[in-house]
């Protein structure tokens, strides 16, 4: 059965890595959520499902339905006026913060700690374009 999708309209530009089913399915629901977000914001396309999926409460402490309500914001925007800053937020959502994160998830042994620094900067220094973003986020 074909699943009928939305479009969110451009696409965000991403090489983002896609997740074994087996480590897909042991993520957690935030991590899962968040995940196919990424997956809409980069191909275009929104499953009907993924519009009405319930996102956890936000709160200081739970930055991944923070960057979730961030991409389907993105995905949803209609104002010319928010949507560049939008999307400014969402590529990097897909490009750094949620590669980053799953790189830790898997990689989370103190030893890789030089290793996961080391791939956050290369990441900011490769998808921030401007010097100005990129001397805020690496200060």
């Amino acid at each position: 059965e074909v699943v009928s999708t939305q479009r969110t309209g451009k696409p965000l530009k991403c090489n983002l890595p896609e997740l074994p089913e087996e480590d897909a399915r042991n993520l957690g629901w935030d991590q899962k959520v968040l995940y196919r977000l990424a997956v809409a914001a980069t191909t275009g396309c929104v499953p009907p499902r993924l519009k009405t999926t319930v996102i956890g409460p936000l709160c200081h402490a739970r930055w991944i339905t923070f960057q979730s309500r961030i991409l389907r914001l993105f995905m949803s925007a209609v104002s010319s006026q928010i949507l560049p800053k939008l999307r400014k937020l969402a590529s990097y959502i897909v490009n750094v913060y949620f590669p980053l994160h799953m790189n830790i998830k898997y990689k989370s042994s103190v030893i890789y700690g030089p290793v996961n620094l080391f791939k956050e900067i290369s990441l900011i220094k490769e998808h921030v374009s401007s010097k100005r973003d990129r001397d805020l986020l690496l200060d």
